[in-house]
């Protein structure tokens, strides 16, 4: 102890005044450091817990039609349940009902849902048929960190799938994620480019054929995602509003008309 002592007292004598500032500097940082990744941490994890309870409380929505004009079918993640939205109604499925009301609409979307359970879940289901069917996923794969090359081929595995369902086929994947309030800098940079990987994937394979690609990424700083967050964000700042997805909903009803599944859609 006394040896202890002695060494302090040598540490702060005033020849050593640099020194103790810089060290007294340092710590600061470091403890300034430490405080914002533990409220940066608590509010992730807070705002984790609320988006299980959305999912918790989120029923997805459905319709069914005696003679419908189509069936369209929505499969995937929590965004094709329409997690955040204050009513089913509000979702993409249910906007997309209300704009056909004579169609058929299923919705076997799943709270939490990966790539690789959404490639089990139609193995699982060969006997699925619908005219029209709306692909969401990819935002579990990218937010939990799971592997990019994994996720496209799983995409990749899913779309081959979807051929045998539907002779219409929509993806959507995640939009740029680190616009998202969940996330802030230098985190947001990260996960933007994880979103975007797999946004130019998904292009690159819509230029193939075979399926349309609904493109919600952008970075544009006029969006209104980023200028109206608490608008177009529900509670847990992850998954979009009720009026997030009519912004959602307006890309899909943009492309669905600029190809002509529109027309397939409505009583003959």
């Amino acid at each position: 102890m006394l040896h202890i002592l002695t060494r302090f007292r040598t540490w702060i004598r005033p020849e050593n005044t640099l020194e103790y500032e810089s060290s007294m500097l340092s710590l600061f940082f470091i403890i300034v450091i430490t405080a914002y990744v533990i409220f940066e941490a608590s509010l992730m994890v807070s705002d984790g817990l609320t988006a299980r309870r959305l999912g918790r409380v989120t029923i997805p929505f459905c319709r069914f039609i005696d003679h419908p004009s189509a069936t369209v079918m929505f499969i995937g993640d929590s965004t094709a349940v329409g997690t955040g939205a204050q009513h089913s109604t509000q979702s993409l499925a249910g906007r997309l009902a209300h704009d056909f009301p004579d169609a058929t609409v299923i919705n076997y979307g799943i709270n939490g849902a990966s790539s690789a359970d959404l490639v089990t879940l139609l193995a699982e289901h060969p006997e699925w048929k619908a005219d029209l069917l709306i692909i969401h996923i990819g935002g579990i794969d990218i937010l939990s960190l799971r592997s990019l090359r994994a996720l496209r081929s799983n995409i990749a595995s899913i779309l081959r799938t979807s051929k045998h369902i539907a002779p219409r086929i929509a993806l959507i994947t995640s939009p740029n994620l680190g616009s998202i309030p969940y996330f802030r800098f230098p985190l947001s940079i990260f996960f933007s480019w994880r979103a975007k990987q797999i946004r130019d994937f998904a292009l690159r394979r819509s230029e193939k054929g075979g399926f349309i690609y609904i493109d919600l990424y952008t970075d544009a700083p006029d969006d209104p995602f980023r200028l109206h967050r608490k608008k177009y964000f529900a509670a847990d700042h992850i998954h979009p509003s009720g009026d997030g997805y009519a912004l959602w909903y307006a890309a899909l009803k943009t492309s669905l008309e600029k190809h002509g599944w529109n027309e397939k859609l409505r009583k003959r």
